[in-house]
């Protein structure tokens, strides 16, 4: 329809722009008119136009090309013509914009147009997330008809190419600029047209990387949980997670672009990282003497930093900065009894944004401080349970933090959600992690669609009987982490279970429920189940995926 009618209107208009042409049928009222029906439609044609062709995508009728643009490449890169579509209807609007009369008359055209270049992004990123949802949903036999992988790799490139296309757009504005128009609001205008090619790689390049990345993390669930034990040491399962991160890399990774498939492996590294940290932040005790924890925790460093440097020939594009914070974490757990104020407090400068929480759950690994010193130890160094100000800069700790939530809570993340089998926690934790790397906050659209997919499932009920229920256990957990509360036992790990305590063990809250069957949810074939749920405390406003604890 955009193209009819803009074609049309093209056809319409040209004489009269012409010199000495200026006579005719219409009268210069006519075009007026026009031009302003032209303008008041246009997004909502711009957006018909747009969705239908993401269809098109989503239901296969773009075919997945193996080299981009029909190139001979020894190793060809999956690809659809969307990017190519959409960016000549951008093109093609554009176009006949810089005939237009006057510069009013162009500026609310480049607005819908960068307007349409936004949507066109989220609605990408939507339409992959459903398509994960089902992907997940159905049997082993469908999933290999469904080309997850393909597309997925596919949507990378795609990223790329729009990225391409849009530079090749702000120099064409850049080069009419400095022929026919100027004026503050153009040039602002085409500055944020111009800011769209980054969003591109912050946004849907990214996130496709983060839908890839679980791929990966669900063939590593079984292990990840032997973190910080014997175990993870006697059977090398670092290695077994090497030699599955490059057999993705391997098989599936190479098909992506430049610098798309050096993104992924990063976007892979840091969720490895995030892996160790939150399993050290839900250790209560460690089964390791501190020797062999620092032997491992600092030989895992190096081992993973010259995984990705050198095996995976990342080279300077992958940066241990992050990393480094495992071997600081070692000293601080390992430290001298004298010299532990010395190590917090450069534990602190050096991650001005480390919770209160997680300095306590570290310092707790040592197994030999009581509640008292820990507090005085964490609080002496300016960190408090609600911190008043933002801190100066924002490290690993603070994305650990947007995963994993208060750490007070985990009683009830660990025990009682995963009884309603976390779908809802799994898909918050992942695209809080899409919505991390953007920074966006026009996602309220998604949101709305996910929480009416999930509302209507057994597992959204089961997880609201656990929320109801959670006032209840998270007084038990407060009072197991109230320091200065008598009636609790000593014990040398302020985050213990408070069903350790003697007397009869509370039911758990799942079992609970009123008396009655239980509704039976709809049979399913069998298949892998999706990644296991993250806990998930919705600490984003500006998550589109969020779901609201009520």
């Amino acid at each position: 329809i955009v193209y009819n009618w803009t074609t049309v209107l093209n056809n319409i208009i040209k004489p009269y722009r012409e010199r000495g042409k200026h006579e005719g049928i219409l009268t210069p009222g006519d075009i007026a008119k026009l031009v302003k029906i032209y303008t008041d439609r246009l997004d909502v044609e711009l957006s018909r136009q747009t969705q239908k062709i993401l269809k098109l995508e989503r239901d296969g009728r773009y075919e997945i090309n193996k080299s981009p643009d029909g190139a001979n490449l020894d190793v060809p890169h999956y690809h659809t013509t969307t990017p190519v579509i959409f960016y000549e209807m951008i093109n093609q609007n554009l176009e006949f914009a810089f005939k237009l009369e006057t510069k009013m008359d162009l500026l609310p055209v480049l607005e819908k147009l960068d307007s349409m270049i936004v949507f066109f992004i989220d609605k990408y990123l939507e339409d992959l997330l459903e398509f994960r949802t089902k992907y997940f949903e159905v049997s082993d036999e469908d999933k290999e008809d469904m080309k997850y992988i393909e597309w997925l790799i596919s949507s990378a490139n795609n990223a790329l190419k729009c990225a391409s296309l849009n530079e090749e757009l702000v120099k064409s504005l850049v080069k009419q600029n400095d022929k026919d128009i100027s004026g503050s609001s153009l040039m602002e205008q085409e500055d944020l047209i111009a800011n769209r090619t980054e969003l591109y790689r912050t946004k849907l390049l990214r996130g496709t990387c983060l839908l890839l990345s679980d791929l990966v993390f669900c063939d590593l669930q079984p292990i990840l949980p032997k973190l910080y034990t014997q175990e993870w040491i006697d059977k090398k399962y670092l290695t077994l997670a090497k030699g599955t991160i490059e057999d993705y890399n391997q098989s599936y990774f190479q098909f992506i672009e430049e610098p798309g498939n050096k993104e992924i492996l990063n976007v892979i590294a840091d969720q490895l990282l995030m892996e160790y940290l939150v399993a050290l932040f839900n250790t209560k005790s460690l089964s390791l003497s501190t020797e062999a924890f620092k032997e491992l925790i600092c030989g895992d460093y190096e081992k993973i930093c010259n995984f990705f440097e050198n095996g995976l020939k990342l080279r300077t594009d992958f940066s241990r900065q992050d990393f480094e914070c495992l071997t600081v974490i070692s000293e601080l757990v390992t430290a001298e009894e004298d010299l532990i104020h010395y190590e917090m407090a450069d534990f602190v400068n050096k991650y001005p944004d480390v919770m209160w929480d997680q300095c306590v759950a570290l310092l707790a690994l040592r197994g030999n401080m009581n509640r008292e010193a820990i507090r005085e130890i964490v609080t002496s160094n300016g960190i408090t349970e609600t911190p008043e100000e933002q801190p100066s800069k924002h490290t690993i700790f603070s994305r650990v933090h947007e995963k994993t939530g208060p750490l007070a809570s985990r009683f009830f993340q660990t025990v009682v959600a995963p009884r309603a089998a976390g779908f809802k926690a799994q898909t918050s934790s992942l695209n809080t992690s899409v919505n991390s790397a953007s920074g966006s906050t026009s996602f309220s659209r998604i949101s709305t669609n996910l929480t009416t997919a999930v509302s209507n499932s057994p597992v959204y009920h089961a997880i609201n009987q656990a929320w109801n229920e959670k006032d209840q256990i998270s007084s038990k957990v407060a009072r197991a982490l109230d320091f200065g509360n008598a009636d609790q036992p000593e014990r040398t790990n302020p985050f213990y279970d408070p069903r350790e305590d003697k007397g009869p063990a509370p039911k758990p809250p799942l079992e609970s429920a009123a008396k009655g069957p239980a509704p039976k949810p709809p049979q399913k074939k069998k298949g892998p189940a999706p990644p296991p749920p993250v806990a998930s405390t919705n600490p984003f406003s500006t998550n589109p995926f969020e779901f609201d604890e009520d």
